[in-house]
């Protein structure tokens, strides 16, 4: 569950997003959420066991998403997190997983994981689409103490916008998009010209890519669904 994906489920923080930012698509609610978590709070154990069982499904009040972004706003939650991300396991249980790392406070080295996630070509394609954003919330921070791999993110980034697979190509447009590589715009044109491809309960890629050539046009972000 992408954020994106989230409005076809009737998920609470999209219809926050699109009540805080006005503009239909959750760039800078992310963007200003990633910011306020400055520091990661301490949780008790049990509030993060009860966290633990609706990450895994096993909370018929919480789904998983929602408790995987609770988890990473704890220490111990993130570590949670982490673990699961750092061996193989249930694709849905780790798509949940990935999306806690969205708006948490990230260390460079979950930047590292959801990197290698991301240019697995063994995971399920939910899993790394996921990535996809959650790297696109982070990684620009990273330009100036982190030139190389930050680099080498927008080198895999770029890879994705040919992936077979019509979700990984939407999450790696939306990941790059306002950043200035010159690699980029001409793939995307090329998307928004050619590729008619549709990700289901969303739109199309050419709707996904002209949204963000549009970025930084205007000072309100539209939603892709006007294009």
């Amino acid at each position: 569950m992408n954020l994106h994906s989230a409005a076809a489920s009737g998920n609470a923080r999209w219809a926050v997003t699109r009540s805080c930012s006005g503009d239909g698509h959750p760039a800078k609610e992310r963007m200003r959420m990633a910011r306020s978590r400055k520091r990661l709070l301490k949780g008790d154990a049990v509030g993060l066991a009860k966290l633990e069982c609706a990450l895994r499904g096993e909370d018929p009040d919480m789904v998983p998403h929602v408790a995987a972004d609770k988890l990473a706003r704890y220490r111990e939650g993130l570590r949670l997190l982490t673990r699961i991300l750092s061996s193989p396991g249930d694709p849905t249980l780790r798509e949940a997983a990935v999306y806690g790392f969205v708006f948490a406070h990230l260390a460079p080295e979950h930047l590292v994981l959801l990197r290698r996630i991301y240019a697995n070509p063994h995971e399920a394609p939910g899993v790394r689409s996921q990535a996809a954003e959650a790297l696109g919330s982070h990684y620009s921070n990273y330009r100036h103490i982190w030139q190389r791999r930050y680099r080498r993110v927008i080198d895999l980034l770029v890879r994705g916008l040919d992936d077979p697979e019509p979700a990984i190509r939407l999450w790696s447009i939306y990941a790059l998009a306002g950043h200035k590589d010159p690699r980029i715009r001409p793939k995307l044109q090329a998307i928004a010209e050619n590729d008619t491809a549709t990700v289901p309960g969303m739109w199309s890629l050419r709707q996904e890519a002209l949204w963000a050539l549009d970025w930084g046009t205007d000072l309100v972000l539209r939603d892709p669904q006007s294009f």
